[in-house]
């Protein structure tokens, strides 16, 4: 009789440590999440930024690329072990993902339009250990729904609209890199990533400051100081468009002006680019 009630108790015991621990992993793993961007109150991991230049209208066959791409940022894969295979642009759990326009036509101040920012809060198939105890499967598939149907519905208008009259992508490139990351230093002496940019243009600036379009190309260094960045510790990635009717533009120089301007600039193309 005795060794039966030890028995119970030791029982007893494991059951309670067990829901002790349970409820500490749920505490911990606990944090609230802002309802409109998805991320969590100590703010995104890291920042993956795309600036998509739709100063000329997309061909059918770029934007089934852009379709193709914008699945890729979510895209994992299931290795023969089980294991998950993220895809090269894919953006992880937690991290942020935003996006921006040119300036539209007609904007008197030229700011870039920001037509995305949400993270990533993490597909069903992401779940971890300390995630079963602290999310419900209704919840995270919920969650994801939403992200990937609002990033899917950000590029339709984009993609269709008319030829605009200039093309600030460096102007943009400055803008988006000082709004979204932190300083150089900072990103040095920070464990995190620095993050990365991804570039959708056909890449041919095109300002009272500075245009492809006029003459041969200037040299990708000592540009005015409003066109200088400094993109250290940022990953670099160009999706490059091309056009037929600028096919003289976009040239095998045009492309090696703008890796020798991004690496000047501290962001050499650590990502493999792509032509659509």
């Amino acid at each position: 009789m005795g060794a039966t009630l030890r028995i119970v108790t030791k029982q007893q015991i494991v059951t309670a440590l067990a829901v002790a621990a349970a409820a500490c992993l749920a505490a911990c793993a606990r944090s609230q999440v802002d309802p409109h961007t998805l991320c969590s109150e100590e703010g995104p991991e890291s920042t993956t930024a795309l600036i998509l230049d739709t100063s000329d209208p997309l061909a059918s066959h770029q934007i089934a690329a852009l379709e193709r791409f914008t699945e890729s940022l979510v895209k994992q894969t299931r290795r023969p072990d089980g294991s998950l295979q993220p895809s090269e642009n894919y953006v992880a759990k937690g991290h942020l993902l935003v996006v921006y326009e040119l300036p539209r036509a007609g904007d008197p101040g030229g700011t870039p339009q920001e037509v995305f920012r949400m993270c990533n809060p993490g597909s069903p198939e992401d779940r971890g250990p300390v995630a079963g105890f602290t999310e419900g499967e209704v919840a995270v598939m919920v969650r994801w729904s939403h992200f990937t149907k609002a990033m899917r519905s950000a590029f339709p208008d984009s993609v269709t609209r008319s030829s605009a009259p200039t093309s600030p992508i460096i102007e943009t490139l400055r803008y988006v890199r000082n709004r979204e990351f932190p300083g150089p230093v900072e990103i040095a002496s920070s464990k995190r990533s620095g993050g990365a940019i991804i570039i959708i243009s056909d890449l041919l600036q095109n300002t009272d400051l500075l245009s492809h379009y006029r003459g041969p190309l200037p040299p990708a260094k000592g540009l005015p100081q409003s066109l200088a960045l400094n993109l250290s510790g940022i990953e670099i990635g160009v999706r490059y468009l091309r056009s037929q009717r600028d096919r003289h533009l976009q040239t095998s120089e045009h492309f090696a002006w703008w890796r020798k301007f991004l690496a000047e600039a501290g962001g050499p193309m650590t990502r493999t680019p792509e032509s659509w």
